[in-house]
């Protein structure tokens, strides 16, 4: 659990337990809040009503995270982030909120973090918003810059960064508070440590494979030193080019492939998370007793209902793409492994050249048939590992589409 800081300006009477909802009109004023958001914010409802949300923005806020959300809001998808918050009073508060069209405005929940990833993003979003100030950004360059640090933080993209961030702090704080973590989040866990699995071996197979770029220019030059007992190896390297290019392409559908799988497990990982905090708020709703001027808590709970069905709906509809994703990648599998096949006809006859040259041809074919000796070995394990964990992955897809649907059914 992340160490209070109350001392230094964050706002009491915050708890693990509080979820803090909001809901707003398209332009971000403010139509409702529940007992929680007012607490928190120290700021009452009568204050709040009908005001800009970003009442509570903090200045320590770059504007490049704004930007990140508000572009996914205009393309109707739910987004998350870390956002530090101001209260009337001048302290603070740190949330990861979700957020979420609703309708012909957004509706936001907010959670008290629970792990370090707050000293993380403090740190990020400090550095971002120093180089803002004296760079003079604007909001788009402040996010590709952001972007960037992303990325150098092992996420290949914003979705992926948030998707990771919700689903470990839907997780902490379950364990903080002794609740029983709902089982397709814990199935959620398997499918991401099954993916991490697929994105090592996928880079092992693009690191392998920068070791043989230059094997025909290589075998062309050796061909060239042998004169006319080279020719047999020009013939070989002139196929190798065109093995090459081949090789090359499926490389890059490889892994934009993967990037495919990857897009629509981090969507449907975010959406769960979302539809489980609003199933939480729906309840909590229910049992609403603060009383404040224009709010009807049963009312504000059914928009929060149908809008979790849509969760769901979303949710399952992007694991099933993600389904059909992993099929197709399997296919890629099967084209790469025919590609490996060319390769080694390939390297035999050059096994066969270098042995009927003997010691003319020096070391250099030598060193060329152990490097693709080297490509072919990581390879072939690779796929084999890869096709065992998409495997896993589906099947694991299935189970969570599966708990959804008994958990629907349930509440």
């Amino acid at each position: 659990m992340i160490k209070s800081e109350t001392a230094a300006g964050e706002t009491p009477k915050y708890e693990i337990a509080d979820l803090l909802v909001s809901r707003t009109d398209q332009r971000g004023t403010i139509l409702s809040v529940n007992e929680a958001f007012e607490r928190i914010s120290c700021h009452d409802w009568e204050n709040l009503n009908n005001a800009p949300h970003n009442l509570i923005r903090h200045p320590d806020m770059p504007k490049g995270v704004f930007w990140l959300i508000w572009e996914a809001l205009k393309q109707k998808k739910p987004i998350g982030a870390f956002q530090k918050n101001a209260t009337k009073n001048g302290t603070f508060y740190w949330v990861f909120t979700f957020f979420a069209p609703q309708g012909d405005g957004y509706v936001s929940i907010s959670m008290k973090p629970t792990s370090r990833a707050v000293e993380m993003i403090s740190n990020e979003y400090a550095a971002l918003l120093e180089r803002e100030t004296e760079e003079d950004l604007s909001a788009d360059q402040c996010a590709v810059h952001f972007l960037e640090r992303i990325n150098g933080l092992g996420c290949n993209t914003y979705d992926h960064f948030v998707a990771s961030l919700a689903f470990e702090q839907i997780r902490a704080r379950d364990k903080v508070l002794r609740h029983s973590c709902p089982d397709r989040i814990e199935k959620l866990a398997e499918i991401t440590t099954e993916w991490g699995k697929v994105q090592s071996q996928c880079d092992r197979i693009k690191d392998a494979h920068g070791q043989i770029s230059n094997t025909p220019t290589n075998l062309r030059v050796q061909a060239a030193h042998l004169n006319d007992k080279g020719i047999p190896l020009s013939v070989i390297a002139s196929n190798f080019t065109t093995l090459a290019v081949e090789i090359e392409e499926i490389m890059a559908g490889f892994l934009k492939q993967a990037s495919a799988v990857e897009a629509q497990l981090n969507q449907g990982a975010f959406t769960i998370c979302l539809e489980v905090l609003m199933q939480e708020v729906v309840s909590l709703f229910h049992n609403e007793t603060t009383e404040m001027d224009g709010i009807d808590w049963q009312a504000e709970g059914s928009l929060i209902n149908l809008q979790r069905l849509g969760m769901q709906e979303s949710s399952h509809n992007a694991l099933t793409v993600a389904r059909h994703e992993i099929d197709a990648f399997s296919s890629l599998l099967d084209e790469t492994a025919r590609i490996m096949s060319g390769l080694s006809v390939a390297k035999v006859m050059c096994e066969i050249e270098n042995a009927y040259v003997g010691a003319d041809s020096g070391s250099g074919v030598t060193g060329i048939i152990e490097e693709l000796n080297r490509f072919q070995t990581v390879a072939r394990e690779c796929l084999f590992d890869i096709r065992l964990n998409l495997t896993q992955i589906s099947q694991s897809i299935m189970t969570v589409q599966s708990n959804s649907f008994n958990e629907a059914k349930a509440a």
